[in-house]
């Protein structure tokens, strides 16, 4: 359907913004963790627990919006899911417990997670083929803005105060705003007749039935498992093992999330139809085995080093994810219930990262290279055994 006010270039950065509120809901708070261990005076693996609750939830949530997005369109399950995101997100201010925190962080991660599925779903309504590929890099490229710039924005508001609701309150002021601009988009998909609510819940089940889109929801979300456990130890990392401040960590953590603009860039331009799709998705799962194996030897010398091992499987991953999508929603007819799919997979494993970055590891970085490592060969092996004997 034609977009009123959404066309072009505004569709694209109207897909971003709904689509940023998983690492902004995350990066944004990560300069506040160590105020919340002395606010809440808990241990490091309760605090850590506000992230896993919230990714957890987060991937449960994609299975019921995606199918429903089918069912009754994707503009009111946004609007429904922003509203539950927004209204925990200003809950989340007035928490008197560590607990109380947690539990709305899993409220807060249940309504973020329609907005991004619905951001997948939209994009197949929307593109065909190269420029569904296309349509993913570019909107990528522009949500990464997000967790470049959430982190400095923390950093500036621990600066300015050492009170962690704070970073909550701009959170909900985030979710409220794109809730309005939700109001202007129109409707992209039209419900089949006889598409029934227990009918798009039950095609999740049609849709895993599928070996190959099953094969691919689970090699192109495993690279997840050490990118989110990074996420939840960064701040540990850069601040208590190297010592730095919060600026200087945001600083950091920008660099590393910078690979995320370059890396859709660079695959439009530069290597698609150049490297066979077979190809390109193996060399990147060497880089981030190779990654890992230089962080696990070299990663704590200091923070310069630490970044530089991380960023080839950081830019490595952000290329994956175009062709990988693409690959994707390919497999099945009904996008919204591909979309899930995919961010239910991503986002669970994600959710397995945190929860290992949680196990009290006595070094935090060996602990992460050798993740990757294992992470990347286990990608690998499976890609190209899955590539063999399903796709080809």
């Amino acid at each position: 359907m034609t977009q009123q006010y959404f066309r072009g270039k505004r569709l694209f950065f109207f897909l971003a913004m709904i689509s940023v509120f998983a690492p902004i809901s995350t990066d944004i708070y990560l300069p506040s963790m160590p105020n919340m261990l002395k606010y809440f005076a808990v241990p490091q693996e309760l605090i850590n627990l506000t992230l896993s609750g919230f990714f957890i939830f987060y991937s449960i949530g994609m299975l019921l919006w995606g199918p429903l997005s089918d069912k009754f369109g994707r503009k009111p399950i946004l609007f429904i899911g922003l509203g539950i995101y927004t209204l925990a997100s200003l809950c989340c201010t007035l928490a008197g417990s560590i607990w109380q925190l947690i539990m709305l962080r899993c409220l807060q991660g249940l309504g973020g997670s329609a907005s991004v599925v619905v951001a997948g779903a939209i994009i197949k309504d929307s593109y065909e083929h190269k420029e569904r590929e296309t349509a993913i890099a570019v909107v990528q490229s522009i949500a990464v803005l997000a967790p470049m710039v959430a982190p400095m924005l923390g950093a500036l508001l621990v600066t300015l105060s050492d009170r962690w609701q704070l970073v909550f309150f701009v959170l909900t002021m985030a979710g409220g705003l794109i809730t309005w601009a939700t109001y202007f988009f129109s409707e992209t998909h039209r419900c089949e007749p006889g598409y029934t609510l227990r009918s798009s819940l039950l095609d999740l089940k049609v849709a895993l039935q599928n070996y190959s889109l099953t094969a691919l929801l689970i090699i192109f979300s495993l690279p997840l498992v050490p990118f989110l456990s990074y996420i939840v130890l960064s701040s540990y990392i850069y601040m208590q093992i190297f010592g730095l401040d919060a600026p200087t960590f945001s600083v950091f953590f920008a660099l590393n999330a910078s690979c995320s603009i370059i890396a859709p860039i660079l695959y439009i331009k530069v290597l698609r139809g150049r490297i066979q799709t077979k190809n390109l998705v193996a060399l990147c799962f060497s880089i981030i085995i190779v990654s890992g194996l230089c962080m696990y030897r070299w990663g704590s010398i200091d923070q310069t080093t630490f970044l530089l091992s991380l960023l080839p499987a950081s830019l490595a991953g952000s290329i994956l994810r175009p062709p990988g999508a693409n690959l994707m929603l390919s497999r099945h007819k009904n996008a919204g219930t591909t979309s899930a799919l995919m961010g239910f997979s991503a986002m669970l494993l994600g959710g397995i990262g945190t929860l290992l970055a949680s196990l009290g590891w006595t070094n935090l970085i060996e602990f992460l290279g050798g993740l990757f490592a294992i992470v990347g060969l286990a990608a690998l092996t499976a890609w190209l055994f899955v590539y063999e004997r399903i796709l080809e």
